[in-house]
């Protein structure tokens, strides 16, 4: 399952140590959310051997792709390499969909899993299945299509890239373009040549016995990430002696995923009729038109409301015939496929006869951070609705708002200066449902 993760808080004095991490900064906004950093990694990577690229300035979660020229186009030289994370400039709404990966032996990845963390405006996508060991690989981050990432406030990504010659951050100073990024890998290709051979091989196996914590250790020998070079390190040199870049282009280069601006509630309380919804409202693609798009069904939560939930291909339409009993809510999981074979999903919700109850707010808690920069930490629960993506209105000392996570908190910081008295939140849910004002006291 996609998710927006968040790490929650327990304590203010944690709040101020893992805050303080970062710049101090208010959640407003004038001036358009960048991409700071590529980075790729294996979910079969040693915790060890994380930590390790940290210290040593290969990046701060997995390896930083070193970006312009020729560094950018040096082959990453693992294996099993299933694991892209992007950094932003600031707290972005960036979804799994947002991202499309192409390569040349693999023309399309699909993603297994994704999640995001607030606190380091990181998004990390989980493939489906690893990069070939030899790929041409494109990245494609949504800054242009009909719902792109964006800041908290709305400005939608500055992305522009010119592979090789940009250097961080992306964009051009201005609102909108995707951000398209190259990067290469061959495994085993421990010196960045393009070609495993002899050298590559040498190098590995005079380097075999030699752990993290011993001189001469080098990261880009350990093929399986590891932290230990050993036999299975060599092997996978023999393996792939010989090997170059495959020819070709990623479909990338050329093609972007369909986007999606998401579905809105349906509520269903008539049962004598079908209830019809445009696909064509919801989903869009750049190259392809609407009728070129193919659409399928990926899953139900809860079929027995419906006695039928088809697609009329001819009227772009999903068709909801309901059942003659039930009630509840079902979140209908909908597929959308461009001629090149890329896809996006997105979720509707529809209720049957169905009373909504309203979202809780359950905490809210302010904590100093430093100078006179305060924060807020909450939680929200509902019932019967996904609180994840809810917007929390706050007002009081403090005034702006905030994105609920995935796991149901949510956090704003604020230069409130020497003021005191009290915070108040309140947040409505996706039927118009308005939680019951909550407030904290603030004293300084």
């Amino acid at each position: 399952m996609f998710r927006r993760s968040y790490s929650n808080h327990g304590q203010n004095a944690k709040h101020v140590r893992s805050i303080e991490k970062l710049e101090s900064r208010c959640l407003l906004s004038i001036s358009p959310p960048t991409v700071t950093d590529v980075s790729v990694s294996s979910t079969s990577w040693d915790g060890e051997f994380f930590s390790y690229l940290d210290s040593s300035g290969l990046g701060s979660d997995g390896y930083s792709i070193p970006v312009g020229s020729p560094l950018q186009s040096n082959p990453i030289p693992w294996s099993g390499i299933n694991r892209i994370s992007i950094a932003f400039s600031e707290d972005v709404d960036v979804q799994a969909h947002d991202l499309s990966i192409s390569g040349v032996v693999n023309e399309w990845y699909s993603i297994d899993d994704f999640f995001y963390d607030p606190e380091f405006s990181r998004a990390t996508w989980i493939l489906a299945t690893a990069l070939a060991e030899e790929e041409r690989v494109h990245l494609d981050l949504d800054g242009d299509g009909v719902h792109p990432v964006a800041d908290l406030e709305g400005n939608v990504l500055d992305g522009e890239w010119l592979d090789e010659l940009s250097i961080y951050p992306s964009g051009g100073g201005s609102a909108g373009g995707d951000f398209e990024f190259r990067f290469n890998t061959i495994s085993g290709d421990h010196h960045a040549t393009g070609l495993v051979d002899q050298f590559d091989y040498f190098v590995t196996i005079s380097s075999v016995g030699l752990s993290i914590n011993d001189a001469g250790y080098d990261p880009m020998v350990d093929n399986d990430g590891s932290s230990l070079i050993d036999s299975s390190d060599v092997q996978a040199v023999i393996d792939n002696e010989s090997a170059t870049l495959p020819m070709g282009e990623p479909l990338g280069v050329s093609f972007d995923a369909p986007t999606t601006t998401g579905f809105q509630l349906a509520t269903i309380t008539d049962r004598t009729s079908e209830t019809r919804i445009s696909l064509h409202d919801v989903f869009d693609d750049l190259e392809d038109s609407d009728t070129e798009l193919s659409y399928t069904i990926v899953s139900q939560s809860n079929n027995s409301l419906f006695d039928s939930v088809t697609v009329d291909v001819g009227a772009g339409e999903l068709v909801l015939d309901p059942a003659d009993t039930g009630w509840g809510r079902n979140r209908i999981v909908v597929q959308a496929t461009d001629s090149s074979g890329l896809a996006v999903r997105a979720e509707l919700p529809v209720d049957v006869d169905y009373v909504n109850s309203i979202p809780i707010i359950v905490d809210l808690t302010p904590a100093f951070i430093k100078d006179d920069i305060w924060a807020v930490y909450g939680s929200v629960q509902d019932g019967d609705d996904v609180v994840e993506g809810l917007i929390v209105e706050l007002s009081g000392l403090f005034s702006g708002r905030a994105v609920v996570m995935a796991d149901g908190t949510f956090t704003y910081k604020q230069s409130i200066g020497s003021a005191s008295g009290f915070a108040f939140a309140q947040t409505s849910d996706r039927q118009g449902g308005e939680s019951l004002l909550y407030a904290a006291e603030v004293g300084l």
